[in-house]
């Protein structure tokens, strides 16, 4: 797995045991641009895949980051987060898909979840090469830092919040306003 790395500055200097892992969506469409929203809210994760399978790592994953949410701090220094390049929700307009941004999204990169999560039917798709870079970097995460190679999809927060809690999981595994993307685009974990 080849990573790039990224010119950033992480100002959290102290480094936290990591037992977990959390996927997110970007909610946009490049690696530039979910970099540019961190900066001014001070929410940032250490790594980024993009739509092609590019790997960008933007400081070490041991540094405590704040990617959680405000009333998930716990969960945000024991875990590394990991953003997927991906416009999450979609919604439908006369057989047309479009991002929260307006931005039309083509047919072949929609999934339709069978029924409606979280308000949601229409989800951007994980590309195969995101699918199979994440799980080349999950499997390196987990090796290095002794995370158990066990997903929680579905919410479970009382799981996740546990002190003893070691695995992977969605950030909508926990938070319940969270609608990153559609957990089941991703279909399996090969780690």
């Amino acid at each position: 797995m080849q990573v790039n790395k990224v010119n950033y500055t992480h100002k959290i200097k102290s480094r936290t045991k990591k037992t977990g892992i959390v996927i997110h969506g970007t909610g946009g469409g490049t690696v530039d641009g979910a970099i540019a929203s961190f900066s001014p809210t001070g929410v940032s994760v250490p790594y980024i895949i993009d739509r092609t399978g590019n790997v960008y790592k933007l400081y070490d994953e041991a540094l405590d980051h704040w990617h959680a949410g405000a009333n998930f701090r716990d969960i945000s220094r024991k875990t590394i987060g990991i953003e997927l390049v991906n416009w999450n929700h979609l919604s439908e307009l006369n057989g047309l898909y479009y991002s929260w941004t307006k931005k039309l999204i083509k047919k072949e990169d929609v999934v339709q979840a069978p029924k409606a999560w979280r308000g949601f039917t229409y989800f951007h798709n994980v590309t195969k090469k995101q699918h199979k870079a994440l799980c080349e970097l999950l499997t390196y995460l987990c090796n290095e830092y002794k995370i158990k190679k066990e997903l929680t999809r579905e919410f479970n927060p009382d799981k996740i919040k546990d002190a003893n809690w070691s695995g992977i999981c969605f950030h909508s595994s926990f938070h319940p306003d969270k609608t990153d993307f559609y957990p089941m685009v991703i279909d399996k974990i090969q780690i």
